[in-house]
């Protein structure tokens, strides 16, 4: 058994657009975050979701007053 760990990063895209934000972040995280390890029995990996957004801090916000609020992020469509 493999635990797969899934990670949504949203960020701001950058003026090149969406391709060149999906090929600049490897490089930004190497150079901004360190390395980690973790002591779990489990065979773990962590699968990244990349997803650069014109206007990420807005929907960061609209994210967190949804979840404040209760309501539900998807509803039924009938």
């Amino acid at each position: 058994m493999k635990l797969v760990y899934p990670v949504m990063l949203l960020y701001q895209e950058d003026n090149g657009g969406f391709d060149a934000s999906i090929k600049n972040i490897p490089k930004y995280i190497q150079e901004k975050q360190t390395s980690k390890t973790f002591n779990i029995t489990v065979d773990y990996s962590i699968f990244f979701i990349l997803v650069p957004l014109k206007d990420v801090i807005q929907i960061k916000k609209d994210v967190i007053k949804w979840i404040e609020l209760k309501k539900p992020l998807m509803s039924k469509l009938t």
